[in-house]
């Protein structure tokens, strides 16, 4: 909803019960923006004091919706200009900047191009000799051309490696520095190689074996506890946090301490045995320096804090549980990474636009499931997510 600034809206909540019956209860629902460019009264009135885009979140009971609110100048003597768009981003942006009544910023200059797309895709800035060229070609489709031509230089794989490096948590003192550098060698290789994002990411959660041997298992050998694969699996492949439902039901999304125990289920079973540990400080029991080895026993299940009992494993969202007898690092790979799961390509797509505008469509990365953080360009966000499936 689009209102201008000096406007209110009162928001009205209704409660549909089992017995079929349907209540006003928007006395007794909680309203909590998730800017602090508004105030709500406790009976749902929504007040502006400067403009901007607002989400406010209802509670009742278990129950909690989002309404999106965006509270725009009136700017009476705006006029879109004559612009055509050239591909889907176009498409969608232009339709919300009009909405907004905000006017597109103008295409930038080739040096300015140049410069803003060589730091995004390669860390670095064009030399005064490729910035020269670049200006003086006459080519019409000069823009996509240098672009095709980045995406195979061996700088675009060590940006983005670096990037995944972060993210997988490669870092010396859980890894040792070997562990480091065939770690990250194995990331920048599927990088430069094209590797599907999919296939990337099914190496890494099922990933078993030598830390040496096998890189990716040096996922596995940073996270040394249950809690922290369950998060971090959440986190960086699907954009969930699930901490706070590690104690109680999440007071910000859907999440219970029951879907967050069923989920770690998937992670008990990772074991470790220390082939070797050379690190100097032998106080020090969360530093290693020798090769590891990652694998799955056949015993180890989460429980339910509260009653004790075992907590089968269960996908995020799932009615039930996994078949007992499957892998469970093979089922969650699978899971995670299947086209059916819209969350991993949103996260994925999601993060890459991060990188290249300096603000997610969803704007906390890591952070999709939390109901006050609605994508900004939502159609825009579901199209680039089925497009990055079709294309493999």
């Amino acid at each position: 909803m689009v209102l201008a600034p000096t406007q209110s809206v009162s928001l009205k909540v209704r409660a549909r019960f089992s017995d079929g019956s349907l209540r006003d209860v928007g006395r007794l629902a909680v309203y909590e923006p998730t800017a602090a460019n508004v105030t709500v009264t406790p009976d749902g009135a929504v007040q502006a004091f400067r403009p901007g885009e607002v989400t406010v979140v209802v509670r009742y009971l278990e129950q909690q919706v989002p309404a999106r609110l965006a509270f725009v100048p009136d700017r009476p003597d705006f006029l879109w200009p004559d612009l055509e768009p050239h591909n889907l981003v176009d498409d969608h942006v232009f339709a919300k900047l009009r909405q907004l009544r905000i006017r597109p910023s103008p295409v930038v200059d080739d040096a300015r191009f140049l410069r803003r797309a060589s730091l995004d895709l390669l860390g670095i800035l064009p030399t005064a000799e490729e910035a020269k060229a670049f200006v003086a070609d006459s080519y019409p489709n000069k823009r996509a051309r240098a672009i095709d031509a980045m995406l195979l230089r061996p700088e675009f794989a060590d940006t983005w490696a670096l990037k995944w490096s972060d993210l997988l948590r490669t870092e010396e003192k859980a890894l040792d520095r070997k562990g480091v550098e065939l770690f990250h060698r194995w990331i920048r290789e599927g990088i430069a190689s094209g590797k599907p994002m999919d296939q990337f990411v099914r190496e890494i959660i099922r990933a078993r074996g030598s830390t040496y041997e096998n890189p990716p298992a040096n996922f596995y050998r940073s996270l040394r506890d249950v809690s922290s694969r369950a998060e971090t699996v959440a986190q960086v492949f699907l954009g969930t946090r699930l901490l706070c439902a590690q104690c109680h039901n999440h007071p910000f999304d859907r999440w219970t301490q029951a879907d967050y125990h069923q989920w770690s289920g998937f992670f008990t079973r990772v074991n470790y045995k220390v082939l070797e540990n050379r690190y100097p400080d032998g106080l020090d029991k969360h530093a290693f320096t020798g090769e590891q080895v990652v694998y799955a026993t056949d015993e180890g299940d989460a429980k339910l804090p509260k009653t004790g009992k075992i907590a089968p494993p269960r996908f995020l969202g799932s009615a039930s549980p996994i078949d007992p007898n499957t892998d469970r690092l093979e089922a969650l790979a699978q899971w995670v990474t299947s086209p059916e799961n819209p969350r991993f390509a949103k996260t994925q797509v999601n993060r890459i636009w991060y990188h290249l505008m300096g603000t997610g469509i969803v704007e906390t990365l890591d952070n999709f499931g939390q109901l006050g953080e609605r994508p900004t360009h939502p159609a825009l966000l579901d199209h680039l997510a089925t497009r990055f499936v079709a294309q493999g």
